[in-house]
């Protein structure tokens, strides 16, 4: 046998044994060993008929030489089984990796885009506040209140875009790295909803945009984190009035769910305007609870893009235009302060007439 046989023979023996087979359940060894064996018992055979000629020797020599070949069968069909499932799980496995990698290389790809536009969105205000300290300098003579307003309202924007962006970083990474805490206390639902409204008018009324309240007469007090409900509904509100054109309509309502109860039916009694057509499947096990809405006139969602949009990265990839531009975090900011309420958040949309984003608190 030449060496490049040689070579070939032990890197099959390898292989094998890289795959957890024994030597005698190497297809390569048991192919030598039955052609062997099968050789040295055939001939055994024939000189064993030859010297003893009885018929009942000669069936006996054929009936062991034939089970003897049947076990060696079983040993090798057993061995190709193993080996071709050992290569299925190969195969399984070399796929899992390549989508690990596949993902990986692209939520790194979504961190990229997402460090960028964190430093634009950094970079913008800043670059603003900037531009009007060099207009300031250049002013020599007696400003004028009307002036001095719309330095104060373009240096409070620029703050309030900046604190914004930072806080949705921190509750990210609170939440990420599971310090996130929920305080609940005892209060009005519907006080906290007017509040909301009541901030973010002056951004509606720069836009034409109508707000609206609708809740039922007497809406439940319930214990919950005013706090970060405060930062899940801004979070919608502001993103709801971002995406609705001008003299649109953003319209904001309560009411209650009560357990089993059919959610379309209770919004419906409610007169509830809303683009949830579907229900959800999770409120099939949600407990009592006031399910808050956000209903508004904009573009809409496509169907595949509805639950992206709770994702950390999502906005990065959807909208990068100027109007629109934004790292994505405030719907994936309330979409983690919701669930560790113990509630959901969720949305529905039809394209070209508006959305509605809700989220629920359990009492």
């Amino acid at each position: 046998m030449t060496s490049k046989h040689k070579t070939f023979r032990l890197f099959e023996w390898k292989s094998c044994r890289q795959q957890g087979l024994r030597l005698w359940e190497c297809p390569s060894f048991l192919f030598l060993f039955t052609g062997g064996v099968t050789v040295i018992l055939m001939l055994a055979t024939y000189f064993v008929s030859q010297i003893y000629a009885s018929v009942e020797i000669t069936l006996a020599s054929i009936v062991i030489v034939t089970t003897f070949m049947m076990v060696i069968a079983f040993i090798m069909d057993q061995t190709m089984t193993k080996v071709a499932q050992a290569r299925i799980h190969l195969h399984r496995t070399n796929h899992e990796l390549k989508t690990a990698v596949a993902k990986l290389e692209h939520s790194e790809k979504l961190r990229r885009d997402f460090t960028s536009m964190v430093i634009h969105d950094l970079k913008s205000p800043l670059k603003g506040v900037q531009l009007l300290g060099e207009s300031v300098k250049k002013i020599h003579s007696v400003v004028s209140f009307k002036q001095l307003a719309v330095i104060g309202k373009t240096i409070e924007t620029s703050a309030v875009r900046m604190i914004d962006l930072v806080n949705n970083l921190l509750m990210i990474d609170k939440v990420d790295a599971g310090k996130f805490i929920i305080v609940r206390k005892t209060g009005s639902v519907e006080a906290l909803l007017r509040d909301q409204i009541a901030i973010v008018k002056p951004q509606a009324r720069e836009k034409h945009i109508t707000l609206a309240l609708m809740v039922p007469k007497k809406l439940p007090q319930l214990a919950f984190d005013r706090a970060q409900t405060e930062r899940i509904l801004g979070n919608i509100l502001s993103n709801a009035i971002k995406f609705t054109p001008k003299k649109g309509r953003v319209m904001v309502h309560a009411f209650v769910h009560a357990r089993g109860g059919h959610v379309a039916h209770e919004a419906g009694d409610m007169g509830v305007q809303w683009f949830v057509t579907a229900v959800n499947r999770d409120f099939h096990k949600l407990p009592r609870s006031v399910i808050i809405g956000v209903t508004d006139t904009g573009p809409g969602l496509k169907a595949k893009d509805i639950q992206q949009s709770f994702d950390k990265f999502h906005q990065v990839h959807v909208a990068r235009d100027p109007e629109h531009e934004g790292t994505g975090l405030g719907l994936a900011v309330a979409k983690a302060v919701a669930e560790a309420q113990g509630g959901i958040v969720g949305a529905q949309s039809q394209v070209k007439k508006g959305s509605t984003f809700y989220f629920t608190l359990p009492f």
